[in-house]
């Protein structure tokens, strides 16, 4: 609510999106509080999604995708030696997020 009246609570939700249990719901307010906190909060986002351990890097990258930026997430969803932030994804994002709405991100 505050971030909606302008005052972004940057380090709140960040926590939110990297260890509250997930569900729809709570993609669709954070993402809706990322997009009014503008860049600042989309850059807490993007570190995280690099920084965080591959079990729930996933979770700020998908709402970066849906703030449109498909980089983060487009990585994860890659193939490469180490499966761990792919296969995280893969199981947590049935129950974060609407899957069909990024099919043409993944990566096949």
């Amino acid at each position: 609510m505050l971030t909606l009246l302008g005052e972004p609570a940057l380090d709140v939700l960040t926590s939110a999106t990297l260890h509250v249990p997930p569900t729809a719901e709570l993609c669709a307010a954070l993402t809706q509080a990322f997009r009014a906190a503008g860049e600042e909060g989309r850059e807490r986002l993007r570190q995280a999604s690099r920084d965080e351990t591959p079990e729930i890097r996933w979770r700020p990258a998908v709402i970066l995708a849906q703030l449109g930026d498909l980089e983060p997430l487009a990585g994860i969803s890659r193939s490469g030696p180490d499966p761990a932030s792919r296969t995280a994804l893969i199981h947590g994002l049935a129950d974060f997020h609407s899957l069909p709405d990024l099919l043409p991100v993944l990566d096949p």
